[in-house]
């Protein structure tokens, strides 16, 4: 619309000399191209929902091919960029984040840590970890209540310690321990065996097929099991927490005290945690700039 309002204005001002030499009798669009109006609106919109500024400028410019268009798409996104940032200074994906609470570390912002990991560490439930103390045979009903309150909790992408008189043996992921437990025929009655060593299942008798060849014993949950996971003492800094959910990927970090298992943490635990730094960070600033 705003196009075609400037084409019209420019053919009917035409010997006015605000849009120069316009010949009137011309072809369409020898004046205004009122496409270059469209493009510029299309980039404004788009800087204002996503926050993209030379990139979009550069498409644009692809698009069109034609470096008299430069500038207004420049200034288009310029504008928008300044007015999206007065209303809102996070874009669409940003809030799309925060209201999902998907756990997503900007390696761009670092925040200030004065804590350790013991101060962010819960106590351990049971239904967070697999006591194999008395034995490695664990019943399979039991280790479904445990995936489905890890299901429950939101940890989908989590895990289960293993551990053995306290100390911490291995680990088994949240979607590993339920395709295990999906494949047990009669779940209710039978023993899982939940060993990070393979030793440990010397004593099992091979299962043949028809064919005299050792089948696949579904309760063996040995292969799925991570005999050794990350660990982190309770008085590590939060700095190094910070660079293993960052830039090693992690979904989740054992922590333990005086060697012994004292609890997991999960990235969103964690992600949660540095939200709430950055908002009592900020409303210390505005405390301070209030009373100044």
């Amino acid at each position: 619309m705003v196009g075609h309002t400037v084409q019209l204005f420019a053919l009917q001002l035409s010997g006015s000399g605000l849009f120069g030499k316009c010949d009137p009798s011309g072809p369409p669009g020898s004046c205004v191209v009122p496409g270059v109006y469209a493009m510029v609106a299309a980039g404004a919109t788009m800087t204002g929902v996503t926050r993209l500024t030379v990139t979009l400028a550069v498409i644009l410019f692809e698009l069109t091919g034609s470096l008299d268009h430069v500038l207004p798409f420049s200034l288009g996104i310029l504008v928008a960029k300044w007015v999206a940032d007065a209303i809102e200074p996070l874009s669409i994906y940003d809030l799309l984040t925060d209201m999902n609470s998907y756990p997503f570390l900007d390696n761009k912002v670092r925040p200030v840590f004065t804590s350790t990991l013991g101060d962010i560490t819960l106590r351990s439930r049971p239904e967070r970890i697999i006591d194999i103390s008395e034995s490695a045979l664990v019943p399979a009903s039991e280790l479904r209540h445990k995936q489905q309150y890890l299901h429950l909790t939101g940890e989908i992408d989590g895990g289960l310690a293993i551990v053995k008189r306290g100390l911490l043996v291995g680990l088994i992921p949240h979607p590993d321990l339920q395709f295990a437990l999906d494949r047990l025929e009669d779940e209710d009655n039978t023993l899982c065996l939940m060993s990070p060593h393979v030793e440990w299942a010397a004593g099992r008798e091979p299962v043949e097929d028809d064919n005299n060849a050792p089948a696949v014993d579904d309760s063996d949950f040995t292969p799925f099991i991570d005999p050794a996971p990350v660990a982190l003492d309770v008085h590590s800094p939060m700095d190094l927490v910070y660079e293993c959910f960052v830039k090693l990927g992690l979904r989740y970090v054992c922590v333990l005290r005086d060697g012994k298992y004292a609890g997991m943490i999960h990235k969103k635990t964690f992600v949660k945690y540095i939200k709430e730094l950055e908002e009592s960070e900020k409303k210390n600033r505005q405390g301070i700039l209030g009373s100044i």
